[in-house]
């Protein structure tokens, strides 16, 4: 049973829909102030990231990564969001305020915020890991005094209900700390955060991307369970360790490599919350901070039943808008194995298989494009071929091009390019230009 006393505040049921939660969850709805960790340099997502933020890539044609854990805080009715940015900034900055910050009127007391680094007093710094951004915040958290502190990443697929399900078992099980886990295979641990955990779920240790061996979990021995990222903590507790923690002299301050093990060793409350559906298998979560597995993750977006569903009407995702027409098909294109098609594309008598076209793409005559990602503003010329490819912004393909893994014919590749991985070829941002097109000043 749940036990919040509830706060006496103007207007913050505004906006989000809070009809039919009860007034317990409302209040804890109300006493969370969520930070979304989105500054980090992305260096094996290159070249997506070169000149942009990880949470910056574009989505499935018309949204971006930052879209997802944003729309999961606002099916999820919280309304209290400090977005933490550093990297190349810019676009993801903009694509903030011109889709995200309308939906937070100022009679609301809901908001959503961009903090970067800033100056105040001492030594001057960039943020040093994820719990550095957290303490570096601090003073902004606190004018809050939220009774609870829900941490995400700006980059990883998932649909999550962080309020009713989340945060209610966080203040069920009395911890100080939660975090949100999925059972993953046991060759993958080095890759993850991993949680050994007692048969109520109180997290035991915890080890951050080990080398060695690893201890499964207790229902499967070929599984443990990894961190998602996600955490919800007591405020008190977090802001006690974290002066601990980064008080003491290191490189960076991170959470799974510092803080984690440092409030087990203390002997703080920690629970697992383990993302799973009702049988025991893993509810759809995907790390897509590779090429290998964006790319993958898109070409699931196309299966007939995908996982991660856009089209749910019980779930919105939202972005910045567009001013786009429809797409059309003046000539017949053939659209296959569960293609999607932006808005403002104009497709002529072309092949579009298991592919998603970006906003405003042209694909003339001719073209076949397979098992592809394609961003906004590229243009096709006629029988240009495209396959296992991802196509950053505003190129233009010459006719009778060929893009594939094994082979790029019909343009100059720039001599910075990053050769082809995990049978995936990305061509960065403006790589080709032709007939006298020059990108705009606003080509982001």
């Amino acid at each position: 049973m749940l036990s919040i006393p509830l706060p006496i505040q103007k207007n913050w049921h505004l906006y989000l829909g809070y009809g039919g939660l009860t007034m317990q969850i409302r209040a804890l709805a109300a006493q969370t102030t969520v930070c979304i960790l989105a500054g980090g340099v992305g260096k094996r997502f290159l070249p997506l990231t070169a000149d942009r933020a990880k949470p910056a890539v574009p989505l499935a044609g018309k949204y971006r990564l930052i879209d997802v854990p944003l729309s999961n805080c606002l099916n999820s009715k919280l309304g209290r969001l400090l977005v933490m940015t550093q990297t190349m900034a810019h676009s993801l900055n903009q694509h903030i305020n011109r889709g995200w910050a309308p939906l937070f009127p100022p009679e609301s007391d809901n908001f959503i915020e961009v903090l970067s680094p800033e100056w105040r007093g001492g030594e001057k710094k960039w943020y040093e890991g994820t719990a550095d951004c957290i303490q570096q915040n601090r003073f902004r958290i606190s004018q809050e005094n939220p009774r609870w502190v829900l941490i995400l990443a700006g980059d990883h697929l998932y649909k999550m209900n962080y309020l009713e399900d989340l945060l209610v078992r966080h203040v069920e099980t009395g911890a100080q700390l939660t975090i949100a886990s999925v059972p993953i295979p046991i060759r993958d641990a080095k890759h993850f955060g991993v949680l050994e955990t007692d048969a109520n779920n109180r997290v035991r240790n915890f080890v951050e991307k080990p080398q060695g061996e690893v201890e499964s979990m207790p229902s499967d021995p070929n599984r443990i369970l990894g961190s998602m990222g996600v955490y919800v903590w007591d405020t008190a507790p977090m802001c006690s360790i974290l002066d601990r923690c980064t008080a003491i002299e290191r490189v960076e301050h991170d959470f799974g490599l510092h803080v984690i093990p440092m409030a087990i060793e203390e002997g703080l409350r920690v629970f697992a919350y383990p993302f799973v559906k009702a049988n025991g298998e893993p509810e759809y979560w995907e790390d897509v901070g590779r090429i290998k597995t964006y790319h993958s993750a898109h070409m699931k977006l196309m299966s007939p039943n995908p996982e991660f569903d856009l089209y749910d009407p019980d779930w919105s995702w939202h972005t910045a808008p567009r001013h786009s027409p429809l797409a059309k098909s003046p000539f017949r294109a053939t659209l296959e194995n569960g293609a999607m098609i932006s808005d403002g594309c104009i497709i002529d008598q072309a092949l579009i298989d298991r592919s998603v076209i970006g906003p405003n793409c042209r694909v003339r005559d001719g073209v076949v494009i397979r098992n592809s990602v394609i961003f906004d503003n590229v243009h096709f010329g006629e029988g240009a071929y495209i396959e296992n490819a991802i196509i950053d912004k505003h190129n233009r393909i010459p006719a009778g091009a060929i893009i594939t893994p094994e082979c790029v014919s019909g343009f100059e590749l720039p001599p910075d390019f990053i050769p082809p991985e995990d049978g995936v070829i990305v061509i960065p941002k403006k790589t080709t230009v032709w007939n006298g097109w020059e990108p705009t000043p606003n080509s982001l």
